[in-house]
């Protein structure tokens, strides 16, 4: 479609649809500020119990020897593995 036959088209738009957009968005608004609150007050009250009921009930119990601050001895065995770079290549840039 050639440039020269594009138009634009301005509407004018009335003051009773002005006041009907603003009236539907400020209804939007309130509806989500209410569902936000309500969120708030059930999530909120559930999230605080979750965490005192952990804070006193969800620990394990520690084990012995840092019970009474002895020290815990690991023991294990271990290998040393071959060097497994290539020799063969020069040193580049890279």
């Amino acid at each position: 479609m050639p440039f020269h036959r594009i138009a634009f088209e301005a509407r004018r738009i009335r003051g009773w649809q002005i006041a009907l957009l603003l009236v539907a968005a400020t209804a939007i608004g309130v509806a989500l500020a209410v569902l936000a609150a309500g969120v708030f007050l059930v999530i909120f009250p559930i999230a605080a119990l979750a965490g005192l009921a952990y804070r006193f009930f969800g620990s394990a119990p520690k084990p012995a020897a840092q019970r009474q601050g002895g020290v815990t001895i690991i023991d294990a065995e271990y290998r040393v593995l071959p060097d497994e770079r290539p020799r063969d290549r020069r040193p580049g840039p890279f």
